[in-house]
């Protein structure tokens, strides 16, 4: 395979890995600020929160977006990620037609799985690109280098865009000061004087020996946040390290150690390891080489422990970190594998590959990229398609604000100057939708800002007291008062937006005095019973919740239905539908305590689609059906204890297994054939149950 050819089959992976349906939580978020600096406002986030008083250092974020929006709608959003992706790639390596087939077959697929949200329409994106061309300007040769004078401004230039389109800037100026850090000391060294013929550019740090350091610190610090940009940076790429996350925020806050590991998380390790390998290789390329080649060699021996330890450590802290670290080692993989061909003494490179493992590894990664594309790899079940996934259609979330009267609060008492709708959300993905969908809602605050500005704790409590079902007020142990029914009062919220994902806090929600006004969006909506506002509203969701869960409702596959915004592949392929809607639609039914319910809204998908996540929740469904029926009847139905031991094994050490056995079978049971109950079994988990009761 040469390297024309390679880089079409290339180009073909980017397209199986990065066309996806738009997932990133972050959309309509970044869209609303974008929005509001359309408007011209300057602090773009005050206007959309009332504890907001920072100004927003990377406010000018999601401007181009909202105006791609603008101009063409969903698809043209839907569209970025892939020619992203191809344009990342190109900075971060060169061409790629001269790109080692090391670097095409394995470390790009592997930068294009890692770095997918990134590469959606969100400011990570401006990280990705940025940092694709900080690589690209630095390591162009000496030859084409510009003055001191006009690189400085030139960094200086680049940063300050830079931080004022993404918080991720931080990332940047690190590369710059071990790159520095780097050329400093292969400037002291015995051995030479300068840049070795080995060392590219992007690693001197340097441009005709003038330090660019200084130029992208300033450059950083002309954004309307000032000096602390950075700070805000720093608490951006570390959330654990500022804040104790249970309810509020986001997944992509936590750390590779603190949530179980994904194929994503998997992929990560492996391409470190990689990067490591490559380094460990390049430096006994270094020292076998002759002398007279290099300068400094033997300073390079601290490569594979200061440049690959940092997008390790960086990963390590957040997931949200995942698609700079990745870029920051395809950079790495980029220049070592260019710089090894460059110095090598013979025609074998750092990674020996023949033709029969190249062609081996190409149909490994293409069969697993397919695989991918077919939702059958990732925990989501993202498949390939274009468009913007379900759980971000703001369509599905039904609320109609009505003027509201001056001097009433959110729980129906006086307040003054309570004239606003105020609504509060434990994550952007749901704070995004709300304001950006609800015209004259602001919320109390953002996860994204209240992390920089300190305040994650007060909604830490929040959450904490509704899971806990402190109504009333109480004395914590650290001296303040709590109780959900006061702090919502002082923060004047008529609304709360809570995904459908956070099972224990909408279950809680049951208990409280506020009741959902939506069945089916992703982002349910609850109202205080107190105010009357609403009193419609709830009273018809009461009925619909009887309805499905009671009633005869047998939902359909359309109830899934994109309805313009989405075209799945792989359902116009094979004709089976995504899962992952349905599961969160199950998810959102079960915290609501209809199990049934939830059970029949993933019939419609499970009778033709096959998933690990579908499996899941249709056994999870299963066994609370099965405990309910124990408690209140004191035994279980014939059917759901089969099926329930199918899905387990009846070998395992369950409680509810260990109950089923207890249960003495009656001499009807005792006779009943064996092979016709697994008939029955397999039937009604595939979804058929009409074939089963026959």
């Amino acid at each position: 395979m040469d390297n024309r050819h390679l880089a079409v089959w290339m180009v073909l992976i980017v397209v199986l890995i990065a066309l996806r349906p738009i997932s990133t939580p972050d959309l309509w978020w970044s869209l609303s600020l974008g929005r509001e600096v359309s408007a011209g406002a300057w602090n773009p986030a005050a206007q959309l929160l009332t504890t907001e008083v920072r100004p927003v250092a990377d406010w000018l974020g999601g401007l181009p977006f909202f105006l791609l929006w603008q101009w063409g709608g969903v698809y043209c959003l839907a569209a970025v990620p892939v020619p992203a992706a191809l344009l990342s790639i190109r900075l971060l390596t060169g061409n790629v037609r001269r790109n080692t087939p090391v670097l095409s077959v394995v470390f790009v697929p592997l930068f294009v799985c890692l770095a997918r949200l990134g590469l959606q329409p969100t400011p990570v994106l401006y990280d990705l690109l940025f940092f694709g061309w900080l690589t690209k300007s630095t390591t162009r040769d000496q030859t084409s280098a510009r003055t001191g004078l006009r690189s400085g401004i030139f960094t200086f230039l680049t940063f300050s865009l830079w931080a004022n389109l993404s918080s991720g800037v931080l990332w940047g100026l690190l590369r710059v000061i071990v790159a520095e850090c780097i050329s400093l000391r292969a400037l002291t060294s015995p051995s030479g004087t300068g840049n070795s013929a080995g060392l590219p550019q992007f690693l001197s740090g340097r441009v005709n020996g003038r330090p660019t350091v200084l130029p992208a610190l300033l450059g950083c610090m002309v954004t309307p946040a000032g000096t602390g940009t950075l700070a805000d940076a720093v608490t951006a790429a570390a959330p654990h390290a500022f804040c104790y996350q249970n309810a509020f925020g986001d997944a992509t806050w936590r750390g590779l150690m603190d949530m179980q590991w994904t194929a994503t998380d998997w992929g990560f390790i492996l391409m470190w390891v990689a990067v490591l390998i490559l380094f460990i290789r390049y430096v006994r390329r270094f020292r076998t080489a002759s002398v007279s080649e290099f300068v400094g060699v033997t300073d390079l021996v601290a490569l594979p422990i200061a440049v690959p330890a940092i997008p390790l450590f960086g990963g390590l802290l957040a997931r949200g970190n995942l698609p700079i670290c990745a870029a920051w080692m395809l950079a790495d993989a980029a220049w070592i594998t260019s710089s090894a061909s460059r110095i090598a003494t013979s025609q074998t490179g750092l990674l020996p590959v023949r033709k029969v493992g190249l062609w081996l590894v190409v149909t490994i990664v293409t069969a697993l990229s397919l695989l991918d594309a077919a939702g059958r790899i990732s925990s989501d079940g993202a498949r390939l398609g274009l468009g913007i996934s379900q759980q971000l259609d703001f369509r599905l979330l039904n609320v109609n604000l009505p003027p509201r009267p001056f001097g009433v609060s959110g729980q129906g008492t006086l307040s003054a100057g309570a004239d606003e709708w105020v609504g509060w959300a434990p994550d952007t993905r749901s704070a995004g939708i709300a304001v950006w969908s609800i015209p004259g809602l602001k919320l109390v605050d953002a996860p994204t800002r209240a992390l920089v500005g300190g305040r994650t704790q007060m909604h830490e409590l929040l959450a904490a007291d509704l899971l806990g079902e402190h109504r009333a007020r109480y004395r914590r142990d650290d001296g303040s008062w709590g109780g959900w029914v006061a702090t919502l009062e002082e923060w004047n919220v008529g609304l709360l937006f809570i995904p459908a994902e956070q099972f224990f806090l909408n279950q809680a929600m049951q208990r409280t005095t506020w009741r959902t006004i939506d069945l089916d969006s992703p982002t349910v909506p609850y109202v205080s019973t107190d105010d009357g506002t609403f009193a419609e509203d709830i009273v018809e969701t009461l009925s619909q919740e009887d309805f499905v869960n009671y009633g005869g409702w047998q939902p359909s596959v359309d109830i899934y239905d994109s309805h313009g915004w989405r075209f799945d592949v792989v359902s116009v392929i094979t004709g089976q539908p995504e899962s992952a809607p349905a599961v969160r639609q199950s998810q959102r039914l079960r915290a609501a305590g209809l199990t049934m319910a939830a059970l029949r809204s993933l019939l419609p998908v499970r009778s033709v689609t096959r998933h690990w996540t579908l499996r899941q929740e249709f056994l999870t469904c299963q066994a609370e059906l099965l405990e309910s029926e124990m408690t209140e009847f004191g035994h279980s139905r014939r059917l759901r204890a089969e099926v329930f031991r199918q899905l387990v094994g009846d070998s395992g050490d369950n409680k509810l297994l260990r109950s089923l056995r207890e249960e003495a079978p009656t001499e009807a049971d005792t006779h009943d054939s064996k092979a016709l109950w697994r008939q029955v079994v397999e039937l009604y988990i595939h979804g058929d149950p009409g074939g089963a009761a026959e």
